[in-house]
């Protein structure tokens, strides 16, 4: 057979395959950040978080039942997107790698890098160079954004630990110096486990950074990430986003009913 027509079968087959796997999409399986408040939690009230939240709004107009998966550690999370195992991670940056190995929404919203110190432990902070010779926390797995990763990498000592909990009691104990975290997800875990007394958020953010929603490029419900991403755009345009992040930036410590670890 010559190669161009073995090549047009190959290519038929494959479109006829994805074709059958966005049809056989009745539902999709989600999961985020463990307890990632505001962006991706899981709350006693029926919450979901902000982005959380988004991919359920934008399932039930495309009528695809989302079904929240029980929280697995982010790193695993991220295996289990990359071999489809699930469909959906509802928050997360942008790096190289990820770019190279998932389906990429367009922005949803942005937060900010932030690091994190016991009182009367500050110093002066402006760019990532004066983390430096300074033993750092971030959760394993995370992102310090596309800027910043190959810096940490290579420069920097960085412990990684199982979640944000983990990152402020060992800041408590002095077992190291700086931790690194989202500030809206630093700011309700420090006052959720009282540590406001021990520990600050230092001025300077470490980097802004937009957030999306990514689909395994492996799960039968790949075929569904552009339908998705277009329902994205259109909750933006109509305000459906914003009332979605003006609701849980709102939302006190109390209400989310998130349960201390």
């Amino acid at each position: 057979m010559p190669i161009a027509k073995r090549l047009i079968i190959i290519c038929f087959i494959t479109f006829i395959s994805a074709y059958s796997n966005a049809q056989q999409c009745h539902q999709i399986q989600v999961n985020g950040g463990s307890s990632w408040f505001p962006f991706f939690y899981r709350g006693g009230y029926q919450e979901y978080g902000i982005i959380g939240d988004i991919v359920i709004e934008a399932s039930k107009r495309l009528k695809i039942q989302p079904i929240i998966i029980d929280p697995t550690p982010w790193k695993r999370t991220l295996l289990m997107l990359k071999h489809g195992s699930i469909d959906v991670i509802a928050g997360a940056i942008k790096t190289q790698e990820r770019a190279s190995e998932f389906q990429f929404s367009d922005t949803l919203i942005t937060t900010q890098l932030r690091i994190i110190v016991r009182k009367g432990k500050e110093f002066a902070f402006k760019s990532i160079k004066d983390l430096k010779g300074r033993e750092g926390l971030k959760i394993r797995g995370h992102s310090l954004g596309t800027a910043h990763d190959d810096y940490a990498h290579k420069k920097l000592i960085i412990k990684e630990v199982h979640n944000i909990s983990s990152v402020l009691k060992m800041l408590i104990a002095n077992r190291a110096d700086y931790g690194i975290y989202e500030i809206q997800g630093a700011q309700h875990t420090i006052k959720r486990l009282n540590f406001s007394k021990q520990l600050t958020i230092l001025k300077h953010v470490l980097s802004e950074e937009p957030l999306f929603v990514i689909f395994s490029k492996n799960s039968k419900c790949s075929g569904k990430a552009n339908r998705f991403f277009k329902t994205f755009n259109d909750m933006k345009k109509d305000g459906s986003i914003q009332r979605i992040q003006e609701r849980y930036l709102q939302v006190s410590n109390a209400v989310a009913g998130i349960e201390n670890e």
